[in-house]
């Protein structure tokens, strides 16, 4: 069927139900990486934009397209599937999967119909940017495997790159949902079997279960990090999306090292940490304290294990620039002084070491 909902039971409203069946499962919706590519070319970006963003991204603040001052003009030059990624973040959607979406849970989608052309300027197929607009806190931190940042106050964002994946969400908080962006990742959106099944019949949209019980090792983890940077860095995208797949490979990377002797790892990772700071990526404060501060602990890791102290003095100064960056906050914001704390440790250490290689 064209809508893909055909084989669902339906009552009087004619809206697609779900069976009863086991217990409710959740996955994460992503697309296939062939559909983050070039393309698709946003004509009137610059009227789209919000003031101060360097290129048409989402405000997970104010999600929807109710504030755009018009409708998106697209230039289309590839055959697009159902799904298509437009700047590295929006969906753009066939006229199928709208369908599809709206039937199944229309309180979550916000859609706008886009002007799509081919190259040569004439009329192109009938698309439309869509936004999930529903977001739920419904993570049970306690039973997940999560990591949890807390940069200011009240405010924390998860970190769901672990293996092997376990993500459990309270089936009472999210009710009859059937899909949400995760309230403290707000970039993640998450979707049942309802959904999932329901969209069985389109093109680009890809599901990973919350709950992967099998996993992976730590290398084949890393192998799948190198893989997706390497897409990455054949990809038209913002500065900061390619930095973050950097960041979390070099992560990655140290916590193998710690567990591994040598130093192949971690000379990967600083390699890559020096190629975070020096790209341009500029997110807040807080987080580039952080990038400072795995940069300067990975090459102390260096130093213990070869005694290399010529990475003494570079460990130094990145915690010099964690301590700076994590002293002197931006207007308005708040620091609560963890990293703050974590970086005069390691630099007190750096200097200890620094003082020991001077007495060699």
């Amino acid at each position: 069927m064209e809508t893909g909902v055909a084989d669902f039971e339906r009552k009087e409203t004619g809206k697609p139900q779900p069976r009863n069946s086991k217990a409710r499962q959740f996955f994460l919706v992503s697309w296939r990486w062939s559909q983050v590519a070039t393309g698709i070319n946003l004509l009137n970006e610059t009227r789209l934009k919000d003031p101060g963003h360097v290129c048409f991204t989402p405000d997970f603040k104010t999600p929807g397209f109710r504030h755009l001052p018009e409708a998106p003009r697209l230039q289309v030059t590839k055959n697009l599937s159902d799904l298509a990624i437009v700047k590295g973040y929006y969906w753009l959607v066939s006229e199928r999967m709208k369908t599809i979406l709206s039937e199944t849970d229309p309180e979550a989608f916000d859609f706008v119909l886009c002007e799509v052309v081919d190259k040569n300027g004439s009329p192109g197929p009938k698309r439309w940017l869509c936004d999930v607009v529903r977001v739920i806190d419904a993570l049970d931190e306690t039973a997940s495997i999560v990591g949890v940042d807390e940069f200011e106050a009240s405010q924390k964002v998860y970190n769901i790159l672990e293996s092997p994946r376990k993500l459990i969400f309270k089936d009472n908080v999210i009710g009859s949902a059937h899909v949400f962006r995760m309230a403290h990742l707000v970039a993640q959106v998450v979707c049942d079997s309802f959904l999932r099944d329901a969209c069985k019949c389109l093109k680009g949209i890809q599901f990973d279960r919350a709950v992967d019980p099998h996993g992976t090792t730590p290398e084949k983890w890393i192998k799948h990090l190198r893989r997706g940077n390497e897409r990455l860095a054949q990809l038209p995208l913002a500065i900061n999306f390619a930095a973050s797949g950097k960041l979390h490979l070099a992560l990655e990377l140290v916590k193998l090292a710690k567990s591994q002797a040598g130093t192949g790892g971690l000379r990967e990772a600083i390699s890559l940490l020096r190629e975070v700071i020096t790209s341009g990526f500029r997110p807040s404060r807080p987080d580039l304290a952080k990038v400072y501060n795995d940069l300067g602990a990975a090459l102390l890791m260096v130093n213990e294990r070869d005694s290399d102290n010529s990475v003494i003095q570079e460990a130094i100064n990145a915690f010099q620039e964690a301590e700076v960056l994590a002293s002197t906050p931006a207007p308005g914001f708040r620091y609560e002084g963890s990293l703050l704390q974590i970086a005069e440790v390691e630099l007190k250490r750096a200097q200890y070491g620094l003082k020991q290689a001077c007495e060699l």
